[in-house]
């Protein structure tokens, strides 16, 4: 009850001019009620010297509400959530174009060995050799070496190889010698049939000898099954000249 106190003192003031106040009143010799709002001299007043009850009946009613403040920062994130429940599965999208080719793999490791196959035939069917004098030059196609006899079926081959030891002893040496490899039916009166084109107008020096080899790979030209000789065959446009021969040898084989 101080500042009701000095509000008193201030109105007695008021109301005796320049006189001076002597009397001090004290909120004891003041009775309860006695003092109405008039009394008091407005805005003299705070609220610390209301009750609470005097306070509260002082609130009006709650105004507008003003403008939003400006946004406050950012919170700290919270701790994540459960894992909802998995949504259905979506439908599947259009395939899309394929890759590049990547690169190749190491090779696989090697297959087992399979099964051996059936033994094929033997490509030599059958073979033959001789070795002899033989016969010398004459003016018409004959062996020189010795021969030997193989019989040859449709599709088979026939590789020969045949030598002969021919010289001359004549002052003019051996001259215009020709050389085949041939073969000749073993039915009688057959005629020699050559190989290839031979070796032609053969000569060599006086008091000499040479070896003559000859080789071919042929298909004889009867049909059927036959059975032939071959050997090396020649003639001589001068036989006479050609006096200092020798031995000679043939191997013959039949294959497919």
């Amino acid at each position: 009850m101080r500042g009701l106190l000095i509000s008193l003192c201030a109105l007695f003031v008021a109301l005796g001019g320049t006189a001076t106040a002597t009397v001090i009143v004290s909120g004891k010799q003041i009775a309860d009620g006695s003092i109405t709002a008039k009394d008091v001299r407005r805005g003299s007043l705070g609220t610390k010297q209301l009750s609470a009850r005097a306070v509260r009946s002082l609130r009006g009613s709650a105004g507008p509400a003003g403008p939003a403040g400006p946004a406050g920062p950012a919170g700290q994130r919270g701790a994540q959530g459960a894992d909802g429940v998995q949504g259905p599965a979506g439908t599947a999208g259009p395939t899309g174009p394929a890759g590049a080719a990547g690169p190749a793999g190491p090779a696989g490791p090697a297959g087992p060995a399979g099964p051996a196959g059936p033994a094929g035939a033997d490509g030599v069917l059958a073979s033959a050799f001789k070795s002899g004098v033989g016969s010398s030059p004459t003016a018409s196609l004959s062996f020189l070496s010795p021969t030997v006899e193989l019989t040859v079926e449709p599709g088979h081959r026939v590789h020969v190889i045949a030598s002969k030891t021919l010289g001359s002893t004549a002052g003019t040496g051996g001259t215009a010698l020709d050389l085949f490899i041939c073969y000749r039916s073993t039915v009688i009166g057959s005629s020699i049939t050559t190989v290839g084109y031979g070796m032609a107008n053969l000569a060599t020096p006086p008091n000499s000898r040479q070896l003559y080899t000859l080789s071919a790979d042929f298909a004889p030209s009867g049909a059927g099954s036959h059975t032939y000789f071959v050997g090396l065959c020649g003639s001589a446009a001068s036989p006479s000249t050609w006096n200092n021969n020798d031995n000679g040898y043939v191997t013959a084989l039949v294959h497919r």
